[in-house]
């Protein structure tokens, strides 16, 4: 089993490490090309792109079953319409149409619980039919053993778990409503199914956030996941805002001048097709269910937004909240 630890989960060297050691499947000359044209435009500051996304986020469920404490998503889940609840297959074969030629990586979520999206699985074999890889975080509450088969018939490329405590009480401190032995159990079963039918896929990854309470837990976890056979077990900082003295909240607050990477190397598509350039404020950049990523990708907005984070004295032409962004600049 390998052993990481993620500190400061904003930077690009961050953002490389959780999704290009992983893609390497994946990369054609084109796509190659593409990720080096970004990375130019990046270093460089151009406002209006020859590149292409290669990182890119489905959020296929915006809702959650669980009650974290600092995430707005359960607070405002029932406000949803039915529209914006579950990415269908429809929008999600649109996002696959237009990133193919380009994506490295495709995150099959952001502001909720992916696996409770009934077409998940579904959802995931689309994406590997074009041959772009796929990963999912999830709290893994809505996993049954009967989708043990779905699972493996999507391809699914990484499937990170996260198991912030281990025992019921540290568990419930964060992941309010969640059944934590449960969890554990499926997981074990998880593990066991693949060795059984010798698949190498999907990577099984257990994160854990580092919260306080968790100090003496951690090694608990970690013998677990070790006996149980996971692939690799993720430790990260906690920057979620639960433990304001927590060392990765120290590292949020002291790293804030940086460029902003989303605007030239990714992007989000949240459940009902809309386009946000990023998974923090999340404004409406585009709709891919109307508008080509050609169309989106160099539109006002994004070419505004690019000037204004490069330049901090620029005044758009349109208004953006990336000028003003809390979290990188």
């Amino acid at each position: 089993m390998k052993r990481y630890r993620i500190g400061n989960y904003g930077s690009l060297a961050g953002f490389a490490w959780r999704h290009f050691r992983r893609i390497l499947p994946a990369l054609t000359p084109a796509k190659t090309a593409n990720a080096l044209r970004a990375l130019a435009a990046l270093g460089r500051g151009k406002a209006v792109l020859s590149s292409r996304p290669f990182v890119v986020r489905a959020d296929v469920s915006a809702v959650c079953n669980l009650r974290c404490p600092p995430c707005r998503t359960w607070r405002e889940q029932k406000d949803l319409p039915p529209e914006k609840r579950f990415m269908t297959p429809a929008t999600f074969q649109r996002v696959v149409d237009e990133v193919k030629g380009s994506c490295l990586r495709l995150s099959l979520y952001d502001s909720g619980e992916p696996l409770l999206n009934p077409d998940f699985y579904r959802l995931a074999g689309m994406a590997a039919d074009v041959g772009i890889p796929t990963s999912v975080s999830t709290n893994f509450a809505a996993f049954r053993p009967e989708n043990l088969d779905a699972l493996f018939a999507s391809r699914l490329g990484h499937l990170e778990v996260c198991l912030d405590g281990f025992s019921p009480e540290a568990y419930g401190k964060y992941r309010v409503g969640g059944d934590v032995e449960e969890l554990k159990r499926n997981l074990a079963l998880l593990c066991r199914e693949k060795k059984g039918r010798r698949r190498r896929h999907p990577e099984i990854d257990v994160q854990v956030v580092r919260f306080l309470h968790l100090r003496d837990e951690i090694p608990l976890i970690e013998e677990f996941c070790r006996a149980i056979g996971v692939d690799s077990l993720t430790l990260r900082e906690e920057n979620l805002g639960f433990d304001p003295k927590a060392e990765g909240a120290k590292i949020i607050r002291k790293k804030r001048v940086r460029r902003c990477y989303w605007l030239w190397l990714g992007l989000l598509v949240r459940a009902d097709g809309s386009v946000s350039p990023c998974c923090g404020q999340r404004p409406v950049f585009g709709d891919i269910t109307k508008e080509s990523l050609e169309e989106i990708w160099n539109n006002d907005l994004y070419v505004e937004s690019r000037r204004a984070v490069v330049d901090p004295d620029y005044r758009p032409k349109v208004p953006t909240p990336c000028g003003t962004c809390s979290f990188y600049l």
